[in-house]
């Protein structure tokens, strides 16, 4: 008879590798304050003995299924990998799933549309208690709120419309991208500004704002009402209607600051079509670095928030929340990156 081989477990682990079962478990799913060398001799014992962690697993008292889930919600279908500015949300999405990979943990994708939400149709892997926790980007509702709070379901928030003091969260460092990117323009020339907001109601878009504004005060400028397009949204639409709405303003101007990539790439069109030349007559800025820049036929500067970085420390924070590893909602701002495109 063949030699029955039985399967690694923690405890060969620990042993071959040195430390005890808890630091190879932190290791494992990617837990702080394990020293780089301790990770990558339990991982090299790890696969050395093909230990495989327990699908599901016992953390506190609950049972852990090793799945987390990305949650999406917006007002519209969000725009995915080969749809126009759908670069962003797709890196977002590459940085939780490189993470959660790291730390032997697997990703459910799931999306809402505002409808589903006043609904209450919520994702199979919610309903069935299939996820440990949630990443949530998009739009914070009080309805999910209340659903993963009596469902006791942790959640992190990334790149979310609103501030949520009770819950862990990743957000863009706005004020400080808007000031490094009024400090280039205006060192390069730049005199007369406007501006073409997103949705007013969404954090992001109330910060880069309020940046502007307080960067240029700061450097002797002002931005009066009129100089302000108010938007709706952060499509090219946007972009068209608010450069419309300044036109009839009659507002002498030489920099356009968009608060995103598409709503630049909309004004962009209606300048051309204004018979504005751009950069030669208006300096055309966006935010977020997607891949429509390669639809512009002109250079124009934009924001890079790194987004995969924003997608892996969401899923960061959820795991030491899952494992209580955070006795305080963290709230973490990451900082962006000037983008000058030529």
């Amino acid at each position: 008879m063949g030699q029955v081989l039985r399967a690694a477990t923690i405890d060969n682990v620990a042993k071959q590798a040195g430390v005890a079962k808890a630091t190879v478990s932190r290791a494992m799913r990617g837990s702080p304050g394990i020293a780089k060398t301790t990770r990558e001799r339990v991982l090299r014992a790890a696969r050395d003995l093909n230990y495989r962690p327990s699908l599901t697993r016992q953390t506190r008292g609950r049972t852990r299924t090793g799945q987390v889930g990305f949650l999406a919600i917006s007002e519209l279908p969000p725009r995915m990998e080969g749809q126009l500015g759908g670069s962003y949300l797709d890196a977002i999405l590459h940085g939780c799933l490189t993470y959660a990979e790291q730390a032997e943990t697997s990703v459910v994708i799931c999306r809402m549309s505002f409808e589903q939400v006043e609904k209450g149709e919520w994702p199979t892997a919610l309903r069935r208690g299939q996820l440990d926790g949630v990443v949530l980007r998009g739009w914070w509702q009080q309805q999910v709120s209340s659903w993963l709070k009596e469902n006791k379901v942790p959640c992190v928030l990334v790149d979310c419309d609103q501030y949520v003091s009770s819950l862990p969260q990743v957000q863009i460092e706005n004020i400080q991208a808007m000031d490094s990117l009024v400090d280039y323009l205006t060192e390069s020339g730049s005199k007369r500004f406007v501006t073409i907001t997103g949705d007013m109601e969404h954090l992001n878009a109330q910060e880069r704002l309020a940046g502007l504004q307080m960067a240029l005060v700061r450097r002797g400028l002002t931005l009066p009402p009129d100089q302000i397009a108010v938007e709706r949204g952060f499509d090219e639409a946007s972009g068209q209607r608010g450069v419309q709405t300044l036109l009839s303003r009659n507002v002498g101007f030489d920099t356009l600051v968009c608060q995103n990539d598409l709503i630049a790439y909309g004004a962009l069109q209606a300048l051309k079509q204004a018979g504005l030349v751009v950069p030669d007559q208006v300096r055309l800025t966006g935010f977020d670095n997607m891949d429509v820049g390669h639809r512009f036929d002109v250079p124009i500067i934009t924001v890079d928030p790194q987004p995969a970085t924003l997608g892996r420390e969401g899923v960061k924070l959820l795991l030491q929340t899952i494992e209580g590893d955070s006795l305080q909602p963290v709230h973490l701002r990451l900082p962006a990156k000037l983008v000058v495109r030529t």
